[in-house]
């Protein structure tokens, strides 16, 4: 085989393959190209209250009847307008002193508006707060979880009793003392101890308050209405038409894309094929 052709079977496959390539790109690059479904945050707030001073207790409470409740609880509902169910829920718990710890909204990848509330409510509206949201929709999902912290909300007050007596103490030995080594350990303790009672009585402000508040999570769905598909041949013959016009309109953009993109090589392929007649044909009146 001639070294011209060669070349030329070279060139041409190359040419081929580029063009394979480039209609596979057209036809498929989409599909791994899709932009995933995003979640699009649209508010967000934070409320927080603290405590008074610095976490100070009363360090003679005890917790009443040997029962201190921290509530926790989850609830989803669905409701047709619940953007306006937030804003009613968000008025209730302002009429009733509670609290909007956090808030947000997002889109799904439908489109839909969800709304989601963690709010405080004061433990003994609790119920009639939970009665309340369940008027408001329907409820997909409900959990409710209580634990009793008396135990450990009395075992630090004696605890703090404990450490304030020992920090009484430390003071008087202050007093008394009059040789370094010993003042620089007894600040050392009285620095600690000190430590100790403000770290229990951040405690139990913590436990204070979530004991007076109940924690309640919400979020509101939207009720999506399903679409009803004709049933029968009703629509049948005009879906049929427009889909295939629209298969057919499809097909046509497809052809003109690949054309576009097959004319350069087509070109260049031609002008080769014609350089190779020349070629060839110059080489035949040498040779006569």
């Amino acid at each position: 085989m001639k070294k011209g052709k060669i070349i030329t079977i070279i060139i041409a496959s190359l040419l081929v393959v580029s063009v394979l390539f480039n209609v596979y790109n057209i036809i498929y690059g989409n599909i791994f190209n899709k932009p995933s479904d995003q979640y699009s945050l649209t508010s967000n707030s934070y409320d927080r209250t603290e405590y008074g001073g610095l976490y100070e207790t009363d360090t003679s409470k005890t917790a009443d009847n040997n029962e201190m409740l921290i509530i926790n609880s989850n609830i989803t509902i669905k409701a047709e307008d619940n953007g306006n169910i937030d804003k009613l829920i968000r008025a209730y718990v302002k009429d009733n002193n509670g609290k909007i710890v956090n808030s947000y909204d997002y889109l799904t990848s439908e489109d839909y508006k969800v709304y989601t509330l963690e709010v405080k409510i004061p433990q003994d509206l609790y119920n009639d707060f939970m009665e309340y949201l369940k008027q408001q929709g329907e409820v997909v999902n409900l959990y409710e979880n209580s634990y009793d912290v008396a135990n450990q909300y009395n075992d630090n007050q004696l605890r703090i009793t404990m450490y304030e007596n020992k920090l009484t103490r430390l003071y008087e030995l202050l007093d008394q003392s009059a040789d370094m080594s010993d003042l620089i350990t007894i600040e050392n303790a009285i620095s600690d101890t000190i430590y100790q009672i403000e770290n229990l009585k951040r405690t139990q402000g913590d436990l204070e308050y979530n004991n007076e508040f109940a924690s309640v999570s919400i979020t509101i769905n939207p009720i999506i209405k399903e679409t009803v598909e004709a049933s029968g041949l009703d629509g049948i013959f005009g879906d049929a038409f427009t889909s295939s016009i629209n298969g057919f309109i499809l097909f046509i953009t497809w052809m003109i894309k690949i054309i576009f993109f097959i004319l350069p090589y087509t070109l260049i392929c031609g002008l080769g094929y014609v350089a190779y007649r020349m070629i060839r044909k110059n080489k035949k009146n040498e040779q006569k």
